[in-house]
């Protein structure tokens, strides 16, 4: 098994996150962790680029097309990336670690729901959009429900962040108008 030299604390800052999950907060947690689903994000993505009068603070469709398209590029990078690296999940890790969600297959690192959620916050908020800081909060609860299930590390969930914020900070509106 692949071990990384940050495992430790990985292991210990999950299982202090294990002992303290609560029923009553397991839903909501699932809930976000489904919203982070690429399908979901790229019809918020949509919505919030819809823009059809044309109301002036608002951002351009473009603009908000091509933080969705840093998402996408994010989960292409993240994919390759556990194809390479392949780090066991917790669960597979640790086999009496009770995951309170469906069981992935692919690698944990990076976690691709904590960078597709980052870059697009990022992409938005620096495209002007006013709505950001709400999916900026989303991009949030989606990174800590990944850690909360019991599907990711700590790490996984930090450096998929980065990844995201990395895609997220190029402007990919060129190559949405090169493709429309």
């Amino acid at each position: 098994m692949k071990t990384f030299p940050w495992d430790p604390l990985d292991r210990r800052l999950l299982q202090g996150v294990v002992r303290r999950r609560h029923p009553a907060l397991t839903w909501l947690f699932r809930l976000f962790s489904w919203s982070g689903r690429g399908e979901v994000w790229f019809m918020t993505m949509v919505l919030l680029g819809w823009n059809r009068f044309r109301v002036p603070w608002m951002p351009s469709p473009d603009d908000v097309l091509g933080a969705g398209l840093g998402a996408l590029v994010s989960l292409g990078i993240g994919q390759g990336i556990k194809a390479l690296v392949r780090r066991p999940r917790p669960f597979t890790a640790d086999p009496s670690l009770v995951t309170l969600d469906f069981r992935p297959h692919d690698g944990s690192l990076p976690s691709t729901h904590a960078s597709t959620a980052v870059a697009l916050f990022v992409g938005l908020v620096l495209a002007g959009h006013p709505w950001a800081w709400i999916v900026g909060g989303w991009a949030g609860m989606v990174c800590l429900a990944r850690v909360y299930l019991g599907l990711h590390y700590p790490s996984d969930v930090v450096l998929g962040g980065v990844l995201g914020a990395l895609c997220g900070c190029v402007s990919w509106t060129w190559a949405v108008r090169a493709l429309l």
